[in-house]
């Protein structure tokens, strides 16, 4: 059976497909045996797959963009397993939200990841805001940040699930932008492996994708319930109920992928996006990034 090293960002339910690909043993039904890593704490996940230490990794775009031009990447993005960002900003109030409401006021990042602060950068840039007149307040880790909103610290924070969950379990908050719904589909995070892998272990890849398609449709015709149930195999320290939220939410607002196909208009959409949050990027070309070669038949 071949065996393959699959690099996480961070432990997070956003990348359900992979997780439930192991404990559902979708991976093992492949012929394949997957061992799931993660980097240092900050650390980049396509670092280990550049040096030779991993086989699959996932990250977003972002990650590849930063490489170019100044050098030929290494790796080539060869499915998704999310379809939009899996993040709200959450605040204060009941009232309808607009992005000038964001103006002088504090706001707490999601500092495992640069792209979610980029998008909202954008965001305010494409609503004519200055995205530097909103004060930016790190507060360390997503538990972190929960705590630090709760107690009154900061005006809006950003923050994937179960932490929209837990804060709006506590009454005093609500969701004022969901952006999955404002972005709609892209593909915020997908499935890289190094180039050379595509030729050298193509049915190694080939049963890693099964696998997770596998998991997507699964988690695609299940109730949310049974997702959450799936999950607490995972992550046996989130309570249940807010397992539960987190899965009804991602499954309504479409984060997670129902199949690997990263499309060409999506695909620069998200860049456009990433670019438009003021970090100095390089596009990357659609052909030379992505292979879906590999993806399982229909």
């Amino acid at each position: 059976m071949e065996q393959l090293n699959f690099v996480l960002p961070f432990p997070s339910i956003f990348y359900a497909p992979v997780y439930v690909a192991q404990t559902r043993e979708h991976f093992l039904q492949n012929a394949v045996d997957v061992t799931i890593s993660f980097p240092e704490p900050g650390g980049d996940p396509v670092g280990p797959l550049e040096a030779g230490d991993a086989d699959v990794a996932v990250g977003g775009p972002v990650r590849l963009m930063r490489s170019a031009p100044a050098r030929p990447s290494p790796c080539v993005i060869i499915g998704q397993v999310t379809g939009a960002s899996g993040f709200s900003i959450v605040g204060r109030q009941d009232m309808p939200f607009r992005w000038s409401d964001l103006i002088g006021k504090s706001f707490i990042p999601f500092t495992l990841s640069r792209t979610p602060l980029l998008f909202t950068r954008g965001r305010l840039r494409e609503n004519g805001i200055d995205p530097d007149t909103i004060q930016v307040r790190e507060a360390g880790s997503p538990d972190e940040a929960v705590a630090t909103f709760l107690a009154g610290d900061a005006d809006f924070a950003e923050l994937p699930e179960p932490y929209v969950s837990a804060v709006l379990a506590t009454g005093s908050a609500s969701v004022c932008v969901s952006m999955a719904r404002e972005l709609g589909a892209v593909p915020f995070s997908d499935i890289i492996t190094r180039r050379e892998l595509i030729s050298e272990r193509r049915e190694a890849l080939r049963s890693v994708l099964a696998g997770i398609q596998d998991a997507q449709t699964w988690i695609g015709d299940v109730a949310p319930q049974d997702v959450a149930a799936e999950l607490s195999r995972s992550f046996p320290n989130i309570d249940r109920a807010l397992m539960e939220s987190s899965s009804a939410r991602y499954k309504d607002e479409g984060v997670w992928a129902t199949n690997l196909e990263v499309r060409r208009t999506p695909f620069l959409a998200m860049q456009e996006a990433i670019m438009l949050g003021g970090e100095a990027l390089c596009m990357l070309a659609f052909e030379e990034s992505v292979d879906n070669s590999l993806h399982p038949a229909d």
